[in-house]
């Protein structure tokens, strides 16, 4: 019998599927996604790497939201409280992320893997930067009204760039506000919150810096649903790690 759990990652609710035949998996994204419970689904499948477990998203696509949930779900699975780093391994994603999860304060941070590339994307005549990540691309549109017209544009712009699934992230300072189209799925949701788009900004800024900058640099963006953190190490202006996260809440398994 398959069982769902649902993890609120600063509002970018994400249902954990255990248990559902890969043939069953459409059908339970459609349902979930009607009732409008969350904004996304991930289904938990034997490990390839030897982590401690797997997720694999309802389009194939990376999402670090998901990946720090699971890897909280993970640890507290293991330990009833304190702050343990676990690996998991998650779709988008060819390396195990490691997740580092605070069972009392109820934080989860995950190890991102760090964008491949900038490059552009013209939208209605102007240039936006693309930041492409493993399995999934975020374009910035910096200092843009939040727009569904936009979102379309963009979308049919992006069309000759190579990608599972696409971002678009409104960003006015230090508030986001995050779109993401999932091509296997055909899902566009405005999404409360993303951590992959949160990375991809902080990534993007921090490269624009100017000046050398050298050790821990960190932004925090405000979205819809909340606010995560991402936390970058530089070295002369090259980022060498990154992580980001915040606050994570858990439901408890319910069958499907």
């Amino acid at each position: 019998m398959s069982r769902v759990l649902y993890a609120d990652p600063a509002g970018n609710i994400t249902a954990i599927v255990r248990g559902a035949a890969s043939e069953d998996r459409a059908d339970i994204v459609r349902e979930i996604l009607k009732q409008n419970r969350a904004e996304q689904v991930g289904f938990e499948v034997q490990p390839q790497h030897g982590a401690c477990g797997r997720l694999e998203m309802m389009g194939g696509e990376f999402c670090g939201n998901a990946a720090r949930s699971f890897g909280f779900l993970k640890a507290a699975e293991q330990w009833e409280s304190g702050v343990h780093t676990v690996g998991i391994e998650i779709s988008g994603a060819e390396q195990i992320v490691g997740v580092c999860a605070d069972l009392d304060a109820q934080t989860a941070f995950a190890q991102m893997p760090l964008p491949l590339e900038c490059c552009s994307c013209e939208v209605d005549g102007f240039a936006y930067p693309v930041v492409r990540m493993e399995g999934i691309s975020h374009l910035i549109a910096e200092n843009t009204e939040p727009s569904e017209l936009f979102v379309s544009h963009a979308l049919a712009a992006a069309k000759k760039l190579k990608w599972d699934a696409f971002g678009i992230l409104f960003l006015q300072k230090n508030h986001m506000t995050p779109v993401v189209y999932v091509k296997q799925s055909d899902s566009l949701v405005w999404e409360s919150s993303c951590g992959s788009g949160s990375l991809a900004c902080g990534w993007y800024l921090a490269k624009r810096m100017t000046g050398p900058i050298d050790g821990k640099t960190g932004f925090a963006f405000s979205q819809p649903g909340g606010r995560i953190d991402v936390e970058l190490q530089v070295k002369d202006g090259t980022v060498l790690s990154a992580a980001m996260g915040g606050s994570l809440r858990l439901s408890v398994w319910t069958d499907l």
